[in-house]
C-alpha cells in the first residue's frame, strides 16, 4: 500500500526557508510607511488630544485669568510628550503584538528579530523603540547598521526560499 508523502514535502519545504538581512532600501521603504502612519496616528489621536489642552487655555483665557506666560510652554511640551508617546507607542505594540513586524514591514514582508533567529522580547522591543528617539538616527541607517539594530541586538530580515 502506498501512503502520501504530500505532508512531508511541505515540511521539507518549511525546513529550506531562510531569513536574509533586508536589504537598505527595503528598510527605507519601511521607515517611509511607518512614518505615514505613525503621521495619521499623531494627527487624528494626538489631535483630538491638543484640542482639548487647547480648548482648556482658551477657557481659561476666556474667564480672565491672568495671562501666565509658562502656560503656553507647557503647552508645547505637552504637545510633544503626546506625540513621542504615540510614537513609541505605535512600534511597541506593533512590533511585539505583530511579531517584530510595522505596517511598513506587513507591506515589504520583512520582520524584526533577534540576532540568534529569536522573537523579539518586550526589552527589545521598548528598547528598538527608544533607540529610535536618536537624532538623525535613520540617517545613520544609511551608511551603517542603524543603532535599534545593534544597540539590542536585533536584525530585521526578509523570508525567502
Amino acid at each position: 500500500m502506498e501512503t502520501s508523502t504530500t505532508t512531508d514535502l511541505l515540511h521539507d519545504l518549511e525546513d529550506e526557508i531562510t531569513y536574509l538581512p533586508a536589504p537598505k532600501g527595503m528598510r527605507l521603504v519601511n521607515f517611509i510607511i511607518d512614518m505615514i502612519v505613525v503621521t495619521i496616528i499623531n494627527s487624528v489621536i494626538g489631535g483630538m488630544i491638543q484640542m482639548m489642552i487647547f480648548a482648556a487655555f482658551i477657557s481659561d483665557i476666556r474667564t480672565g485669568s491672568d495671562f501666565d506666560l509658562t502656560y503656553p510652554i507647557g503647552l508645547t511640551i505637552a504637545i510633544w510628550v503626546i506625540q513621542v508617546g504615540l510614537f513609541l507607542s505605535y512600534y511597541v505594540i506593533f512590533e511585539k503584538m505583530m511579531n517584530g513586524r510595522t505596517v511598513g514591514k506587513l507591506v515589504s514582508g520583512t520582520m524584526a528579530v533577534r540576532k540568534d533567529g529569536g522573537l523579539l522580547t518586550w526589552k527589545n522591543v521598548i528598547l528598538r523603540s527608544l533607540c529610535r528617539l536618536i537624532p538623525l538616527e535613520f540617517i545613520l541607517a544609511i551608511f551603517m547598521e542603524p543603532l535599534h539594530d545593534t544597540l539590542t541586538g536585533t536584525v530585521v530580515v526578509k523570508k525567502t526560499l
